[in-house]
């Protein structure tokens, strides 16, 4: 019992660390992105699991501002933008 416990927990823990693998893989790719687009470099921070199920608000991201109107250098997207902008790639190559 001890031995299948032992397997499970190691086997949650790779997953966990694979799907952190991949959400950070993916914040790098529309980081570059981003700052090609803003022509400065940006960082682009996706919503995580629990974020999601704990969130409330209806925008799809956000990117604060200074007291002067210049945007930060961070912009926040929720899960769902996240999802679909990793899924482009593959979409655009579709023939639907």
């Amino acid at each position: 019992m001890r031995r299948f416990l032992g397997i499970v927990v190691v086997a949650a823990l790779g997953a966990a660390f694979v799907f952190h693998e991949q959400h950070s893989a993916l914040e790098a790719e529309l980081g570059v992105a981003a700052t090609q687009l803003a022509q400065r470099p940006v960082h682009v921070h996706c919503q995580g699991f629990t974020g999601a199920l704990l969130d409330a608000t209806a925008e799809a991201g956000s990117v604060r501002f200074d007291a002067n109107g210049k945007p930060g250098d961070t912009t926040d997207l929720k899960r769902p933008i996240c999802d679909a902008l990793s899924r482009f790639p593959h979409d655009v190559k579709s023939p639907a």
